[in-house]
Formats: C-alpha cells, structure tokens, sequence
C-alpha cells in the first residue's frame, strides 16, 4: 500500500507518498482498516520537529483513527472482524495495529457507510504496543 511518511523535517510539502507493507497483528492486536483519520496542529509541529515528541523517521503523522476491524492477533476475545473501531492518540494510517487494550471504544454505527473526508490522506502503518 501506498501512505504519506514524513521522512525529513519541513512543512506538509515535504511528506512523500511511500510505499509501504500492510502490517500483520501480533498477539492481543488488532488491524484496523482505517476510514477516517484526523490530522491536528500539534501533527503540523511535529513534522517540523517543532514540537516536544519527536517520534523516528520516517513516520506517520496523525493522531485519531475510526474504521473496521480487519484482522486480529492471537488472545482478542472482545473484537471481531468486521467490527467497528474508533481510538486516539494514534498514527493515521490506512492500516494500524493497536493493542486490543487501547481500543477506546467499540461503538455501533453503520460502518459501511464511513467514508474519509476529502482531505483524509492514506498515511502509514504503525504498530501500537
């Protein structure tokens, strides 16, 4: 798949579209195929290396994350394929991994419907421990 990784310091200007592996969720994850992603300012400091986070390059920036549960590890009980998922503090990605214990939510909407706003850009797997 294809996401936008901030390589090197700078403004949005100087996020490249990468391409990128669709990651596999270990023991007590889930894959979430992610729908909509939201991008905030501190997100725009961080880029810059503006801001007190400095996670390693080359990264996704992004923090909040809604979509349907792709896949799951070995251990998740409470999700399933197919559920719905919504989480903060997160990578914005088309794909992330996140520990069954930071869900924040399950919640029921009709996910099929959620579609990424306009703006929402594929960004980059992360794999949350």
């Amino acid at each position: 798949m294809k996401a936008m990784m901030s390589h090197a310091p700078g403004g949005p200007e100087t996020l490249e579209l990468t391409e990128v592996e669709t990651p596999e969720p270990g023991p007590g994850q889930l894959r979430i195929a992610v729908k909509a992603a939201g991008v905030n300012f501190p997100d725009t400091l961080i880029i810059r290396d503006l801001y007190q986070f400095k996670p390693p390059r080359p990264f996704a920036p992004g923090g909040e994350v809604a979509g349907i549960i792709e896949a799951v590890g070995d251990g998740v009980s409470d999700f399933a394929v197919g559920g719905c998922f919504r989480a903060g503090s997160m990578a914005a990605s088309p794909h992330i991994l996140s520990p069954m214990r930071r869900a924040a939510t399950k919640f029921r909407t009709q996910c099929r419907s959620m579609k990424p706003p306009v703006s929402c850009l594929p960004m980059a797997p992360r794999i949350m421990r």
